[in-house]
Order: C-alpha cells, then sequence, then structure tokens
C-alpha cells in the first residue's frame, strides 16, 4: 500500500474584490449574432415524404452522418440547389412581394398537387432565416425557368414547390449525394 501525502496548508489572504464580476452574463457574447429560425411545414403527399426520407438517409449513408436530421436535410439540400443554380447562371433574388404572396397564410386553390386527408401528412422542419431565404430564392429561380410557369400563379406556395424540390434532387441525386457539407 502507498502512503497518501499530508494535504498541504497555505497561508494568506485571499481577495474576493472581483467577485462583483460573477454576476455579469457570460452566456452572451458581444460578439455573436443572433440567429432567427424560421419553421417550414410541408403538408404533401405521403409518397412525397417517404421519397425525402430516402434521399436523406442516402444523404447521411454517403456522409457518413448518421445522426442526419430533418432539418440538416433540408438546409444540405438547399445549399445544393443553390449551388447548381449558380453553376448553371439561373439563380435570381426573390422580391420581397413575391415571398410575401408565397408565405402568406390561407387555403390555395386546389392543383393536381392536392391530396385528399388520408393520403397527406405534414413534415414540419426549422432552418435558419437564411436558409428559407434561399429556399424562397431557390423557388423564384425555378418557376422563373420552367416553361409554362408564371411567378403570378395563385397555387404557388412552399409546399406547392416542395414536390419540384424533390424532384430535382432526385434527378440530380448523384451529384447531390456527392455534395460536401461542412
Amino acid at each position: 500500500m502507498s502512503k497518501k501525502a499530508k494535504q498541504e496548508e497555505l497561508t494568506g489572504d485571499f481577495d474576493f474584490s472581483n467577485i462583483k464580476n460573477a454576476t455579469k452574463d457570460f452566456s452572451k457574447s458581444q460578439n455573436t449574432k443572433s440567429v432567427s429560425k424560421v419553421a417550414i411545414k410541408f403538408k404533401v403527399h405521403k409518397d412525397l415524404i417517404q421519397r425525402f426520407h430516402i434521399l436523406k438517409l442516402d444523404f447521411a449513408k454517403k456522409n457518413e452522418k448518421y445522426s442526419f436530421s430533418n432539418n440538416e436535410m433540408l438546409k444540405y439540400s438547399i445549399l445544393f440547389m443553390e449551388d447548381s443554380f449558380n453553376k448553371k447562371n439561373i439563380l435570381k433574388e426573390c422580391p420581397d412581394d413575391f415571398r410575401k404572396a408565397i408565405i402568406k397564410p390561407g387555403k390555395r386553390k386546389a392543383t393536381h398537387r392536392t391530396f385528399p386527408f388520408p393520403l397527406t401528412d405534414e413534415i414540419l422542419m426549422t432552418v435558419d432565416d437564411d436558409i428559407a431565404k434561399k429556399y424562397m430564392n431557390i423557388m423564384f429561380s425555378f418557376i422563373v425557368n420552367e416553361p409554362g410557369e408564371s411567378i403570378f400563379n395563385e397555387y404557388h406556395s412552399r409546399t406547392y414547390f416542395f414536390y419540384d424540390f424533390i424532384d430535382y434532387l432526385e434527378k440530380n441525386k448523384k451529384e447531390f449525394l456527392n455534395f460536401k457539407i461542412d
């Protein structure tokens, strides 16, 4: 058995004069910027949600990131499409009036993408505000560059575009799976 060393004793004064600074809130640094989050809910056909999850699993497997969330999947999908649209030189800035019209709540006219209740489900994702704006830029750019589409069609919404969004990812799956994440 080993002997334990005696604890050393120190004598002297201990200065408590700096204790008043302990009440400062150190959790908020002056150099950090606040990031606002945006919740985006898609009420779509259950098959589309399944396709989204299959893409997410494939992307997670390819990038060996198995804790990949829906929020991260949406973020990296948007970043991929933004990069792709930039390379094709078709990315445009979404005007504020278009953004307001798309985001406004209310029922849209029924389209071929409107399904009865038993066939639909909701998927809710939360992303940074700048990512949500990029989604709107991609949506606007897609509509402007799609023959036969108009930004003035009343049925356009983030949910309506989600079908085109998933279609684009699937058509460009090889490039998407190789898209580098941070």
